[in-house]
């Protein structure tokens, strides 16, 4: 997913270049001066940073008499948003726009009310389809920020929802030809050469066996769909109409499996969603025959995503099969031997891919697989051996057994990473805005209690009010009785309160993973936002050092610091060179590792990257970080390879350190929300326990995950007023989309009772109640 987050939250697009334009100390550019569109849209931002409303008019004045012809043309051009990839085609119209919202924005702030409404009015009016560049990977809609920020200005407060989504057709697949074989058995109908090679074929000697035993719309069983009468009643019913990918979160189900099997995407790509289609209707072997399909037939399939980075759906395929398979266990099977290893694959060039395929085989378990579940057999097990390499001498320890699995010690016992990101920010809050206070030393109510950690309670019947059976519990108890053991900070840009981390520690055990950002968003690094931070800058490097040295140097002796982690997806940029220069940057982190060891021996060190880019060149040049951490967003089956690329690539251990999905789904009732967000947070999970030591399913390097996050933030979508159900970045989540104001695990409610009132969401009572149960029982 990437992204994005700063004081562990994600940063917006407006704070971010806040922080930079107040840095910036260039001259104005005189008013005769060509000036491009793209600079007049950095230069509003500055002036706004500095508060300077007349440099703003002027701006806004030059760049309409520059481009504003140009801008109404691109504007008749359209009828809607341009399509992903084209948005620089309508340059002129997107920061004619952009211009004018700065303008407005800073109208509104001053209190011209009149004024800026107006011009908020103009935007919507004349320019509809513009749109402005995030930093953090998207686009969004000048036209709807401009609409919320006139709901602000005018008291219209957005409706919220009624718990009932839209009527919705809701059908089931019913295949007239559904396969002859409930798993496939390949060997029946070809021969496999060159397993575990970059030749790798499946030979199809028996093309119509094969056709039949896979069923209609399963490769190689391409014409059964047209000639299946349901299909043309569909079709003559008008249920087809439109794109297939209209058709990705449709409950018309059937309808979804014709547009798909029929559609015009290539083989690699339609089976993986065919796959999603019968796994959300429970036709779990026919998700299974079509997930295998693809993995046999089609291993080198890549696709793009929507941050245009490379995509392999045979490695999702994979995942998805082995995620069936553990969660479903009354299918009865068992799925072995299937990998996908991609070598070079952790850049964005698929040119260099080298693609190694073992296409595995399913099969229904035998009577000695049930006799020994039946005795309470652990078959899933594997003995760990003697410890070969014991990483610190202090209370935390990594230690690798002759297995080459990992395990994190504190105090002499196995710890794993229950983690929360947590930042309990109160409704109207917003680094935006430039009112967010650090939670830890937030007192709202002026009793001497910090809010959150202590003063919060349960909204039990979810009436937004505080009843007689409601007692106050606070965050820190209730994270408590959750089984949360870490939680994840950065000494910046707030400096933590260590008195109160103490107590936390002392009355609830909770560790923190203390971390510097290590130059992303120029943090730490002394950089401007516009020259951004600089891995080959001696300058920037020494700025860094000493941040990261102040904040071991402050906590190395604290008893709660669990370990130490640098950056936080600074290989995906943004307002740095990493994605540019991912080698200087990583020989830089080791520089950083090693001076961090030499102060401090007894914590591991370790490195928040965004998934698995560039895993190559870290396990190159960064030998002396000890793990190997990533924010991953994959989907609800778990997070697919990842555990097994690191243990192949650079055989460390590893956690997740950001893992999550919104609770908000605009085709689902509220219901549905929280149950799908449930089932994101169980597949995530689950996939952790896979991979931890001493399982023989997984890669045995798992050292746990950190949920993000703890409750709802409604500043991240502009109006921190407004709990937003509008997002501009397609996700891997159940509506399709980063609805990034509803990550929590738990809500604020209505508002009105923020930052006290907390409605416990179904995930959270799914690692309550079972997930993470085990752990607080020993």
């Amino acid at each position: 997913m990437i992204l994005k987050r700063i004081f562990v939250i994600t940063l917006s697009l407006h704070f971010l270049t806040a922080m930079a334009f107040a840095q910036a100390q260039e001259p104005m550019q005189d008013a005769s001066a060509q000036v491009s569109s793209e600079e007049f849209v950095r230069l509003a931002w500055e002036a706004s940073s500095q508060g300077n409303l007349e440099r703003l008019k002027e701006l806004a004045e030059q760049c309409l008499k520059l481009y504003g012809e140009a801008a109404k043309a691109q504007q008749t051009q359209l009828v809607g948003f341009p399509e992903r990839g084209k948005e620089k085609d309508y340059q002129a119209l997107n920061d004619v726009a952009t211009v004018l919202f700065i303008k407005a924005e800073a109208l509104m702030n001053y209190g011209k009310t009149e004024e800026a409404i107006a011009l908020f009015q103009q935007i919507i009016a004349e320019y509809s389809w513009s749109q402005a560049w995030d930093p953090r990977g998207w686009y969004w809609s000048v036209k709807d920020k401009s609409q919320a920020s006139v709901d602000v200005m005018t008291g219209k407060v957005e409706e919220p929802d009624e718990g009932e989504a839209p009527v919705r057709l809701k059908t089931l697949p019913h295949l007239q030809t559904p396969g002859t074989q409930k798993i496939v058995d390949y060997t029946q109908f070809g021969d496999f050469s060159n397993v575990g090679t970059p030749e790798y074929k499946y030979h199809i000697s028996n093309p119509r066996g094969l056709a039949d035993a896979v069923g209609e719309g399963i490769y190689p069983n391409t014409a059964a769909v047209l000639k299946d009468p349901a299909y043309k009643k569909a079709q003559e019913e008008g249920r087809l109409e439109g794109s297939h990918w209209d058709f990705v979160r449709s409950d018309d189900l059937e309808a979804a499996f014709f547009k798909w099997a029929t559609s015009s995407e290539p083989w690699g790509v339609k089976l993986f969603y065919i796959g999603m289609i019968f796994e959300k209707a429970q036709m779990y072997t026919e998700a299974i025959k079509a997930y295998h399909a693809l993995v046999v037939h089609f291993p080198n399939a890549v696709a793009w995503t929507y941050w245009q980075t490379p995509w392999y759906p045979a490695q999702a395929a994979i995942s998805k099969i082995k995620h069936i398979v553990r969660t479903h266990p009354e299918l009865n099977l068992r799925a072995k031997w299937m990998k996908i290893q991609i070598r070079k694959g952790f850049d964005n060039d698929v040119r260099n891919d080298v693609v190694i395929t073992f296409p595995g085989l399913i099969r229904e378990k035998t009577a000695v697989d049930r006799v020994t579940e039946r005795m309470g057999l652990d078959t899933k097990k594997v003995k760990l051996g003697k410890v070969k390499k014991q990483v610190g001498q202090g209370k935390v320890q990594l230690i690798k057994y002759e297995n080459d699995h990992w395990q994190m010690f504190v105090d002499g016992k196995p710890f794993v990473i229950r983690g929360i990101t947590y930042a309990p920010t109160k409704i109207g809050q917003s680094p935006d805005k430039g009112t967010l206070v650090s939670w830890m030393h937030q007192d709202s109510n002026n009793n001497g209690r910090i809010d959150g950690p202590y003063d919060s309670w349960v909204d039990k019947n979810k009436n937004n009010q505080q009843d007689a059976d409601e007692p106050i519990v606070g965050d820190f108890q209730l994270m408590k009785d959750l089984g949360v053991n870490t939680l994840r900070e950065y000494h910046q840009p707030f400096k933590p309160s260590k008195e109160l981390l103490r107590e936390m520690h002392q009355k609830y055990g909770f560790y923190v993973i203390m971390g510097d950002f290590l130059g992303k968003y120029t943090l730490g690094s002394g950089a401007t936002w516009f020259e951004g931070t600089n891995y080959e800058n001696p300058e920037h490097q020494k700025n860094m050092m000493e941040s990261v040295r102040n904040m071991v140097m402050e906590f190395k002796d604290e008893p709660y610091i669990l370990l130490w982690l640098l950056g936080n997806e600074n290989n995906y940029g943004v307002a740095s060179n990493a994605d540019q220069k991912p080698e200087a940057y990583f020989k830089f982190l080791n520089e950083v590792a090693k001076m961090i060891k030499s102060i401090d021996p007894d914590h591991p060190v370790a490195v928040c990257n965004g998934d698995t880019l560039y895993l190559d060149l870290f396990g190159k040049f960064s030998p002396d970080v000890d793990i190997y951490a990533a924010n991953v967003y994959r989907g609800d089956y778990g997070f697919g390879p990842f555990w097994e690329q690191i243990a192949d690539a650079i055989g460390r251990p590893a956690f997740v350190s950001e893992y999550g999905a919104p609770a908000y789904a605009k085709h689902l009732t509220a219901e549905e929300q929280e149950e799908a967000q449930a089932a994101y947070h169980r597949g995530n999970w689950s996939d952790v326990e896979v991979n931890k030591a001493g399982n023989a399913e997984g890669a045995g390097n798992a050292l746990g995950a950190v949920v993000f996050e703890w409750t709802d933030e409604w500043w991240k979508n502009y109006e921190p007023f407004n709990h937003d159900r509008k997002s501009d970045a397609i996700g891997p989540f159940a509506g399709g989309y980063y609805y990034e104001e509803w990550f929590g695990i738990t809500s604020q409610g209505n508002g009105t009772h923020s930052p006290f009132l907390r409605q416990l969401r179904k995930s959270y009572e799914l690692y309550r109640d079972e997930m993470w149960k085990p752990y607080r029982e020993n």
